[in-house]
């Protein structure tokens, strides 16, 4: 998240935090049966302003076009007002404090809360939050690198606006040139250095760092900024430099108890959801209620994935087939599991096993996946990483059903691999909400 980003979002917590604390004390002090003490209120009202941004950033309200346009931000924050509510609700009774309010309180605190941060955004816009938000980079390189920087910008994930022209003639040309300042005229924030950086006069470089520039290598610039690591600029050797698949012991554990404790909660509170679901389907035609693939898993080993049937029961009478547009095989009841992605919880069951994981690559079927190595280098490379119930590819790429679409999902998978994290599963996790929530690349 970008530095404008972030200030916002901690502003926003702030707000959350004092808005609650005053609600609680002035609105319950005089007339609750149990005065509540200053450390209860505290903490009522810190757990309310660090565990509902979380969830409004899973909903998209912290995403560029949520500042920009009052209407998505409306809708994103409501969104995650809605679903943090009761979990909030439900932290506040769990946690050891003096004060028990009533349980409506959380929910009027809610309301109170939306009131506040809507304000908080329709006082932003008279700031110019599109020049606030902004990143002004430079590139320090010839034309093409200028160029190639400026599709970049229009794919990266924050506003980035590319500053031109470059002063790379002026750098090359002028030894005395003053590349520091030069940055500090135009309100470059970011450097983007192209070509042999070990040809660049390095005090230049510091006297920018200095200035409070950021100085990224290009390539570097452009997986950042995309999310995404380009198979054709990826040469054997990556796989061992880059780290991608140096052993993360301690990660590796988090990771595994994290999936155990997220799919058995999971399947605990989707179970009236998924009792539904399975009734529905099987009164639609009398067919079975789950069916399995074989999907290729860790290291290519062979799996069975299960999901509740969306299809006809003779979908596959003719071979294996990606899901099309408008896919005629597709029931009504199935349309509605798969856009609400309910379809998938009987993969939690895949997690408790040790098949899968809460992130990671989605899993591929092994006829596929022949085809598609032939086409796509580094296609298999994506099979050392565990395979995930959502991943990085599933949340930033449109659905993979073809070469093309199977090619650009694995960018994003390289760029997984590349950067795998604690931070960047929890961040998967909280973006798969919006995804959930739009109904983004179901079919």
């Amino acid at each position: 998240m970008r530095y404008g980003f972030a200030a916002l979002a901690l502003a926003e917590t702030l707000v959350m935090f004092c808005s609650a604390y005053l609600y609680v004390w002035f609105g319950l002090g005089s007339t609750a049966s149990v005065t509540p003490n200053n450390i209860s209120v505290a903490g009522l009202s810190l757990v309310g302003a660090l565990t509902v941004p979380v969830f409004l950033y899973g909903a998209g309200a912290y995403e560029y076009q949520a500042f920009t346009n009052f209407r998505t931000a409306a809708l994103r924050i409501v969104a995650g007002f809605f679903i943090s509510a009761p979990c909030v609700a439900a932290l506040w009774y769990v946690a050891d404090f003096d004060y028990r309010p009533s349980f409506l309180i959380p929910f009027t605190a809610t309301a109170v809360q939306v009131g506040m941060i809507a304000a908080l955004r329709v006082l932003l816009q008279f700031f110019n939050p599109e020049k606030l938000l902004s990143v002004r980079a430079a590139v320090l390189g010839d034309e093409t690198h200028a160029e190639a920087a400026d599709k970049i910008a229009e794919k990266s994930l924050f506003p980035l606006q590319i500053i031109r022209p470059s002063p790379y003639a002026n750098f090359r040309d002028d030894p005395s040139f003053d590349l520091a300042g030069y940055c500090v005229k135009h309100d470059v924030n970011m450097l983007i250095i192209c070509g042999d950086s070990q040809k660049l006069p390095i005090e230049k470089l510091v006297a920018c760092r200095f200035a409070g520039v950021e100085v990224l290598d290009f390539f570097f610039f452009a997986e950042r900024e995309t999310g995404r690591v380009e198979p054709e600029r990826v040469y054997p050797q990556w796989i061992f430099y880059s780290g991608a698949l140096s052993p993360k012991p301690v990660y590796n554990f988090f990771k595994r108890a994290f999936d155990v404790l997220f799919a058995g909660t999971a399947l605990l509170l989707s179970a009236p959801v998924h009792a539904i679901a399975a009734f529905l389907i099987y009164r639609q035609d009398r067919g079975p209620v789950y069916y399995s693939q074989t999907r290729t898993g860790l290291k290519g080993k062979a799996f069975r994935v299960y999901k509740l049937r969306s299809m006809r029961t003779d979908a596959e009478k003719n071979g294996a087939q990606w899901a099309k547009e408008n896919d005629d095989r597709i029931t009504p009841i199935g349309k509605w599991i798969r856009k609400t992605r309910l379809d998938e919880l009987p993969q939690l069951f895949n997690i408790l096993k040790g098949d899968m994981s809460v992130t990671g690559p989605r899993p591929e079927r092994p006829e596929f996946v022949e085809e598609l190595a032939k086409q796509i280098p580094f296609y298999k490379e994506r099979h050392y990483v565990k395979p995930g119930l959502t991943g990085w590819a599933q949340i930033n790429a449109d659905y993979g059903a073809s070469v093309d679409d199977t090619r650009q999902k694995l960018e994003y998978d390289l760029y997984y691999m590349k950067y795998a994290s604690f931070t960047l599963d929890v961040l998967i996790a909280l973006k798969t909400l919006k995804v959930v929530l739009e109904g983004k690349g179901a079919r």
